[in-house]
């Protein structure tokens, strides 16, 4: 059986369903039921424009438009707080150095595993990263206790 193309199977299919049956013919088709849609959507439009501009009237008329503009509170920093935002960069400062050291490490034991260093040149490389490292790490647990204490008497003032 041989295949035809979509459109001709499709157009040989519906062609019978809008066709009336033997005998009685439509006078026009289908030509007066597209015109009746046609002028009942144009005369939908026109009528729910007239009645919208109506009630859009009858809506403006006597009202008067009161704007008002609230603006929030901006708070107030307190001295203490002022400080503990001072301390709080002052660690991230230090966790910066930290995460920095960190990495470097991180990339010598890499090389020693993939074998592109020896363990001699991985010491070599990695001690100073790992002492700069413990440094900064016990430095950073400092400046977070001092952190901690400062915030503690932070307040904002939202007056």
């Amino acid at each position: 059986m041989p295949v035809e193309p979509y459109g001709q199977g499709l157009q040989r299919y519906a062609d019978p369903l809008g066709d009336p049956p033997p005998g009685k013919q439509r006078p026009h088709g289908r030509e007066p039921i597209r015109l009746i849609a046609a002028a009942g959507l144009i005369a939908a439009l026109f009528l729910g424009g007239v009645v919208g501009a109506s009630l859009q009237d009858s809506r403006d008329h006597g009202a008067t438009a009161a704007v008002q503009v609230l603006t929030p509170a901006k708070p107030s920093i307190t001295p203490g707080c002022r400080a503990a935002v001072q301390q709080a960069n002052r660690s991230l400062a230090v966790a910066s150095k930290v995460q920095s050291n960190l990495d470097e490490h991180i990339s010598v034991m890499q090389d020693l595993l993939h074998g592109k260093i020896t363990s001699a040149q991985a010491y070599q490389r990695g001690l100073p990263s790992l002492v700069n490292g413990a440094k900064e790490s016990a430095r950073f647990d400092v400046v977070l206790a001092d952190y901690r204490n400062l915030v503690r008497h932070c307040q904002l003032d939202t007056g």
